[in-house]
């Protein structure tokens, strides 16, 4: 599921929705960060073409949702986000992984 919800006009990082993370916990399944760049460089949103090009992604590893509860959903959603953040501020490189 996409943390956002829908693909953004901008390449901005959005809000995310919190249904993913509520869904996950009470699976009791880990949420696995997938970070993706360049793919609105590549195809917008609403076109029909794609370019020819790279999307570049990363994998986080699994982050358990052992313990979650309603209470602090919004600070569990605000630090996954702030490691996407993170992951696009300082992406990492071949070399690094």
């Amino acid at each position: 599921m996409a943390p956002e919800g829908t693909r953004s006009l901008t390449p901005k990082l959005g809000e995310f929705k919190k249904g993913a993370f509520h869904l996950a916990s009470q699976a009791g399944v880990p949420l696995v960060p997938i970070v993706i760049r360049n793919a609105g460089e590549l195809m917008w949103r609403n076109a029909r073409t794609a370019r020819a090009g790279t999307v570049q992604v990363v994998v986080h590893p699994p982050i358990s949702t052992d313990g979650w509860t309603r209470d602090d959903i919004d600070a569990r959603v605000g630090s996954v986000r702030e490691l996407y953040v993170d992951t696009l501020e300082n992406w990492p490189t071949p070399s690094s992984t």
